[in-house]
């Protein structure tokens, strides 16, 4: 069953195809040239930025015939995409969605923030109720293997996405680390670190439910938005979501009501993918004291 998402934008997916009994090679090139259609007849730019979009069908429909898998299926119709250059169109999945953006979609997590810095998976927070922080799991530890797999071997099976900088390059890495490291509810991982002794030790961490998600949208699996306000030292306010989703702005608009008086405010927004542009005004409405009507002129 080829079960595929195209993402047109963050917010808007569209289903390639249902389930059917066709040979897989048949499902494959139907998906695949539904894919090519929509960009064809929605894409915003009818130019495609100087692409020719129909030699790109020619190109790459000849490799979707051999394509003995979904991830395969998925990768070269992706590389067509990618031809664009775009953020924020791809095909994908479930489980690729899971992988490459489980701060919303991961099931279970073991309370962990990994970051891709200096071509090291550092730890950069751990959650007080995290299970890795009995064991020594700290901020600033190195991992280096999840799973019993190295991390440099995870790496290198690490799709790049579009936009190609490196900063997208760290951000798209760290996103699919944590995507080994979170997962499905109630099962285990291990990692291995080293300390800050730099001796290699390693746990074995059990994955806690994180509740039940909303549904965003139909084609996309539950998302568990989280949300979090508190006070820190020196009278500033912290604010850490992961993503701009409902009720993420009535959250924010009721913890700034206790808030007004500090200092000043964080936002936090690692590993945040972003979200819906009515929940970002929401939430920038908050922080201005008098809406004004910007005129340009020439």
């Amino acid at each position: 069953m080829i079960n595929t998402l195209l993402v047109a934008s963050y917010a808007l997916f569209f289903t390639v195809l249902p389930c059917s009994a066709q040979h897989p090679v048949t499902k494959n090139l139907e998906s695949f040239d539904l894919v090519w259609q929509t960009v064809n007849q929605t894409h915003f730019d009818s130019t495609f930025g100087g692409i020719d979009w129909q030699a790109m069908r020619e190109r790459y429909r000849p490799d979707i015939e051999s394509a003995e898998s979904i991830e395969a299926f998925s990768r070269i119709t992706n590389q067509m995409l990618f031809e664009l250059g775009l953020s924020h169109l791809l095909v994908a999945d479930e489980e690729m969605l899971k992988n490459y953006v489980p701060t919303l979609f991961a099931e279970g997590s073991v309370g962990l923030d990994v970051r891709w810095i200096e071509d090291r998976a550092i730890v950069t927070r751990v959650s007080p109720d995290s299970p890795g922080r009995p064991a020594g799991v700290k901020p600033g530890v190195v991992i280096t293997r999840i799973g019993g797999q190295a991390v440099d071997e995870i790496v290198r099976q690490a799709l790049l996405l579009p936009p190609y900088n490196e900063r997208n390059r760290r951000g798209g890495i760290s996103n699919y680390l944590m995507g080994h490291i979170d997962g499905s509810a109630d099962t285990s991982v291990s990692i291995t670190f080293l300390d800050e002794h730099d001796r290699e030790k390693q746990v074995v961490m059990t994955r806690p439910y994180r509740g039940e998600g909303q549904v965003l949208n139909e084609a996309m699996p539950p998302a568990v938005i989280t949300f979090e306000a508190r006070r820190r030292p020196g009278d500033i306010g912290y604010f850490r979501f992961n993503h701009f989703a409902p009720p993420v702005d009535t959250a924010f608009a009721e913890a700034l009501d206790s808030m007004r008086d500090t200092r000043g405010l964080i936002f936090d927004l690692r590993g945040n993918p972003g979200g819906y542009f009515r929940v970002m005004d929401a939430m920038v409405e908050q922080l201005i004291s008098e809406k004004r009507r910007c005129i340009n002129s020439v």
